[in-house]
């Protein structure tokens, strides 16, 4: 991946296997790059032994040939014409070699282009998304089993062990083949999304829970690590079929783009003129502003000799939070290198009880690093002396700062890389002593009680109040705020919780730092409840939240 490379923002990795019981392998896979954006398809053959294969392999190389041959203004009317592109080179193929007539495949497409997702199905290879360790299937089979759940016939789960689930209504190199079905609405992807192409060789042995947990494993398993793993846990169940998968990775939240075509004609129309006047008008008034002002002295977006905070400076960044460092003297607490050969830059954490890797697929150096705070007695930097294109960050004598910031420019965009900071070795006594706690006076909302333990605290629940709202924070921009509409409790860890819901209680983590505790006050048990809200990198496990009627 390069700077010049349109498709920076995603990556493909893919793999295919036989299986445990087949002879042949009748799956093919591809992914390339061309005008009408990066595609992604996967093929399962049928015919027998040698038909099966011919005809994915043929589908595959009839999509790539046509798609790299012709230009789409529409991305979905490339992937219907592809598909049936597909089609008509089966067919073709079966009256060169009659002795192959009846193979045929399934075809599953995804094409990235501008910034969205675009994808089709034909048959019962599936694409499916994994968005926040949820599962989202995106292509309906077209199969026989599918036809009786749309019925009502039978259920989603007892089609996954019917008898008949193998047959399917639509496939490549059916004379009479439907056309692809193309999602109606276009998916925008988010950072951290996973898009992930099957044939049923996976899908029907592979249960959605395992694929989330797999999938989702991006902290501890690369791409290619991921994609073997599922096979691995198809064959282990039994690998009764030819087993594939591509998983389509975004390492960030791709800008949407205009048409290039369209963009390159308002340039010239339009844009190019109008840059020029404004080049004119702001070169006159920057000359004056600098007759002005001549004896002020320049200074930079953003401070290298102070604490202030990178993040209030720099008002369009891209943040991104990570886990959180436990500081100690001489610990060497991350780890950044340049990946030249991928175009991408690792962060590598090391954490209290365990470590973890973050991949960033844009071409980001070292060179053009900065880091806040830069004050040397909290954080110094080292350089590899064996690999030049990796340094060490280095905890210093003093624990000065509540986080650090990683900060790059590329292209028109800053991106800041944040870990929070938090010292075992303080006195940590009065946690709490100067937690906001919203405004104490108000009428008709719960007040809310400290205990020393910095991982308990206490609601008395307001009179009167159907819901009690809670926030639980470890942003430290909010350790002196006292005007929430919520009682909010501030600490020092990393909060694991993403979402839980029960009847009585819900709780929500928005953004990695805050969760947002809802409490139906009327539902409240009478003994002993309590709220746990399960943290990350401390000793203890819960933050518990204690209520007093």
């Amino acid at each position: 991946m390069s700077k010049t490379r349109p498709y920076y923002y995603c990556n493909v990795v893919g793999n295919t296997n036989i299986g445990c019981k087949r002879q042949t392998n009748e799956d093919w896979l591809d992914s390339f790059e061309c005008e009408n954006g990066l595609v992604a398809v996967v093929c399962d053959g049928m015919g027998g032994h040698v038909g099966g294969q011919i005809a994915s392999h043929t589908a595959v190389d009839a999509i790539k040939n046509f798609l790299l041959s012709r230009y789409f203004d529409n991305p979905q009317e490339a992937i219907v014409a592809a598909c049936d592109a597909a089609n008509q080179a089966i067919l073709q193929k079966t009256r060169e070699r009659p002795e192959l007539n009846g193979m045929g495949s399934t075809c599953v497409m995804l094409i990235v282009r501008n910034g969205k997702v675009y994808i089709g199905s034909v048959g019962d290879s599936r694409v499916y998304l994994i968005r926040s360790k949820k599962i989202h299937q995106l292509t309906k089979d077209q199969s026989y089993v599918q036809m009786l759940v749309d019925l009502g016939e039978i259920s989603k789960e007892q089609a996954e062990h019917h008898p008949r689930k193998n047959e399917i209504t639509n496939a490549l190199g059916l004379p009479s083949m439907q056309p692809a079905t193309v999602l109606e609405t276009p998916i925008n992807p988010e950072a951290g999304d996973c898009f992930l192409l099957c044939s049923d060789g996976l899908s029907g042995m592979v249960s959605d829970e395992e694929i989330v947990r797999v999938v989702s494993s991006q902290s501890t398993m690369s791409q290619k690590m991921r994609v073997d793993a599922l096979i691995e846990r198809a064959r282990k169940h039994g690998g009764l079929d030819n087993i594939t998968c591509q998983i389509v990775e975004f390492a960030i939240t791709p800008p949407t783009e205009m048409n290039k075509r369209d963009t390159a004609k308002k340039m010239l129309k339009y844009v190019l003129p109008a840059v020029a006047a404004v080049i004119l008008l702001s070169w006159g008034g920057y000359s004056l502003w600098k007759y002005i002002h001549r004896d002020d002295s320049d200074s930079e977006l953003v401070s290298t000799n102070n604490e202030t905070n990178v993040l209030d400076e720099v008002p369009n960044a891209k943040v991104i939070r990570y886990d959180t460092l436990f500081y100690g003297i001489g610990k060497k607490v991350l780890e950044i290198e340049e990946n030249k050969g991928y175009d991408a830059l690792t962060i590598h954490a090391h954490l209290k009880d365990k470590d973890t890797s973050h991949i960033i697929k844009m071409p980001l150096t070292l060179s053009s690093m900065r880091i806040m705070p830069a004050d040397t007695s909290f954080l110094s930097v080292q350089q590899d002396s064996l690999n030049v294109n990796k340094c060490f960050l280095v905890f210093g004598k003093e624990c000065k700062g509540k986080e650090i910031s990683l900060r790059f420019d590329y292209k028109d965009s800053t991106y800041i890389y944040v870990f929070p900071v938090a010292n075992p070795g303080a006195d940590n006594g009065n946690t709490f002593k100067n937690a906001p706690i919203g405004r104490r006076k108000r009428v008709g909302k719960g007040s809310l009680e400290v205990m020393l333990d910095d991982t308990v605290a206490t609601i008395q629940l307001g009179k009167g109040v159907k819901e009690q709202k809670v926030l639980l924070t470890n942003n430290s921009k909010y350790e002196d705020a006292n005007n929430f509409s919520a009682d909010t409790i501030y600490i020092r860890y990393a909060i694991k919780a993403v979402a839980k819901r029960e009847s009585w209680y819900s709780y929500e983590k928005s953004d990695g730092r805050d969760c947002h505790i809802t409490i139906i006050t009327g539902k409240v048990p009478a003994q002993n409840p309590e709220i746990k809200i399960p943290l990350d990198n401390t000793d203890k496990e819960y933050f518990v939240i204690k209520i007093k009627k």
